[in-house]
């Protein structure tokens, strides 16, 4: 279940949502995929196998066993613009042109894929099974009503195959699972052999991606009683009484300072779920792909032992890398918050009341 940072003052509003229980949400035994060497997928590949997977870290999921099929020799990577991947969509000196408006809180560049990245062959445009999509920002959040009901002026939420997730069994459920192949090794004559071989049989696409909630543009303002006024600011007397009072919030020092830096603050933590998704999905993603382009097998005694030696070599289990995706992204957010930048939007300022509380105000700072 996601839950919203509630560690801030009474009547503060919430820059974003935070983690309860965060020893929980990091701790032991929430998902790290066990250690293992990031050649031991490839070990022991021949030149023809190893030329596939330089192409596969550089030109994605599918691209290897395209390469395969047809017999063709690996082509270079291009980045391709809205317009598609002949010579007319591509733009060859800048991303940033060609990136749709939306997708600019995600900089130019990425290490890994991202939508619109092919391989410049003819008839194969490939794109990688693992990517990261720049996903909706609503400004629609009424600072006003942050303040005096106490829900956050910013969400972000991470996302992944169109899911909105904050929790280990939200992200687990919300991953697409490779398919495995596990076949019984025949018993050689003179007792050889036996067990079981496992293989990665489809690499599936995953594609994460944030859904991000702002203000929208001022003036911010709400009905309220003059009570409430009163037992939240250090307002005039006139508001210690019975009515309605319509409450202005402002922003330090204008209000499209406030809403700039309120979005500012949600696009870092939409970097953030970018980079926790770079770090841990994407490089399972291209360890399964290579040893689905070789054919690589591993043994056990038993399927279960063959698939668990398989899992082990990929850097864990779909359940393990989908809650080191959310606990990287848990572990951003706090890190982020726990800056002067990312913290909250601070007390209120210059409170005050016309003669009768019908009408009242504070100034509020976002320090982003």
């Amino acid at each position: 279940m996601h839950q919203l940072d509630d560690l801030v003052e009474p009547h503060r509003p919430r820059g974003h949502h935070g983690v309860r229980e965060v020893a929980d949400a990091l701790g032991p035994g929430r998902g790290t995929p066990p250690a293992s060497s990031a050649d031991r997928a490839t070990s022991g590949v021949p030149g023809r196998i190893a030329t596939v997977v330089a192409l596969q870290r550089t030109a994605g999921n599918q691209a290897v066993s395209r390469a395969i099929q047809d017999g063709r020799t690996p082509a270079t990577v291009q980045r391709c613009g809205p317009g598609g991947c002949g010579p007319a969509g591509c733009d060859s000196t800048s991303e940033e042109n060609a990136a749709p408006a939306a997708q600019a809180v995600l900089g130019q560049e990425d290490e890994f894929s991202s939508p619109g990245q092919a391989v410049d062959r003819p008839g194969a445009a490939v794109q990688r099974a693992a990517t990261f999509a720049a996903g909706p920002v609503h400004q629609v959040n009424n600072l006003a009503d942050c303040v005096v009901n106490g829900t956050p002026a910013g969400v972000t939420w991470p996302t992944l195959n169109g899911a909105q997730f904050w929790s280990s069994p939200a992200v687990r459920g919300a991953i697409t699972r490779p398919t495995l192949k596990t076949t019984a090794v025949p018993v050689a004559p003179g007792g050889a052999g036996g067990g079981f071989d496992a293989e990665v049989d489809v690499v599936p696409n995953n594609t994460a991606g944030f859904d991000e909630t702002v203000l929208a543009a001022g003036p911010w303002r709400i009905n309220t009683t003059r009570a409430t006024i009163a037992a939240m600011l250090p307002a005039p007397a006139v508001c210690n009484g019975p009515g309605a009072t319509r409450f202005r919030a402002f922003g330090n020092p204008s209000d499209a300072h406030m809403a700039t830096a309120n979005r500012r603050h949600e696009d870092h933590h939409a970097n953030d779920h970018k980079a926790a998704f770079n770090a841990t999905v994407v490089p399972w993603d291209q360890k399964l792909t290579a040893a689905k382009a070789s054919g690589q097998k591993f043994h056990g005694a038993t399927a279960a032992d063959a698939e668990a030696a398989l899992w082990a070599a990929m850097g864990g289990t779909p359940e393990q890398v989908a809650d080191a995706f959310f606990n990287a992204c848990a572990a951003a957010v706090v890190a982020y918050h726990g800056t002067a930048a990312g913290g909250p939007i601070g007390a209120p300022t210059s409170p005050g009341a016309n003669a009768t509380c019908s009408i009242s105000w504070a100034k509020y700072r976002n320090p982003s």
